[in-house]
């Protein structure tokens, strides 16, 4: 009898050896195979949210956890994981601080855009103020780089053409200065008439001055005729 016992240990055994590692129908095997990558991504949400659980249903070992799910119902491992989210759920989320964002700046396009319109315009004005000309232009290359950041690029080529059409302007007048116009001499009636009327003011500025008063104005001849 005690040998009749020994065969049928041995042979139970056997038995479950044989089913832990016949294949699985397939509906189980996908089943379990869910379970274990989701219990897989768990662990790792456990780790990445520094949360500290430990235990049984705690790990990497995605064959463990499959290994695992194929002896059990499957009301018991969705239970387990189910477990695990409640858990996760209660551990509070890494606080994600963003990092600021640097300044750009201005697009490469419009900084070395803006580089050439101030370089160009620095040599303009150099280029005529060595001919005697003032452009209105500022000098420097810091407030024309500036003005370029602040304008369009067409704005920006427009201004340094008509900075170009104000210097060739300049020389043209330095080369023909313009003619003051002459005095026209007045006429012969004219003349009469402030000789006529110089005289009277002399004749007043004596008579008052008889009396102490200074008028204003000129007192000679030339001057009241003049004036």
């Amino acid at each position: 009898m005690a040998h009749h016992g020994i065969r049928t240990v041995s042979f139970l055994s056997l038995s479950l050896s044989f089913l832990a590692f016949a294949p699985l129908p397939q509906a189980q095997a996908g089943f379990c195979a869910r379970y274990a990558n989701t219990a897989v991504w768990q662990q790792r949400e456990n780790i990445r949210r520094n949360c500290g659980y430990r235990g049984k249903r705690w790990h990497l070992n995605r064959g463990g956890h499959r290994l695992w799910c194929q002896f059990v119902p499957r009301k018991v491992a969705d239970r387990e994981t189910r477990i695990r989210n409640r858990m996760l759920a209660r551990c509070p989320k890494l606080t994600v601080i963003k990092p600021r964002r640097p300044n750009p700046g201005p697009p490469p396009n419009m900084a070395d855009r803006c580089r050439d319109y101030a370089n160009r315009v620095v040599e303009v004005y150099n280029r005529y103020a060595r001919r005697g000309c003032r452009l209105s232009a500022p000098r420097g290359f810091t407030p024309n780089y500036a003005y370029c950041k602040r304008v369009s690029a067409m704005q920006a080529r427009q201004a340094l053409a008509n900075l170009e059409a104000e210097g060739e302007a300049c020389l043209a007048n330095r080369r023909n200065p313009p003619v003051p116009a002459r005095r026209r001499a007045p006429s012969a009636q004219k003349q009469t008439t402030c000789r006529l009327d110089a005289r009277e003011a002399l004749n007043l500025i004596g008579h008052y001055r008889k009396y102490g008063c200074s008028l204003p104005g000129p007192h000679d001849f030339t001057g009241l005729y003049e004036a």
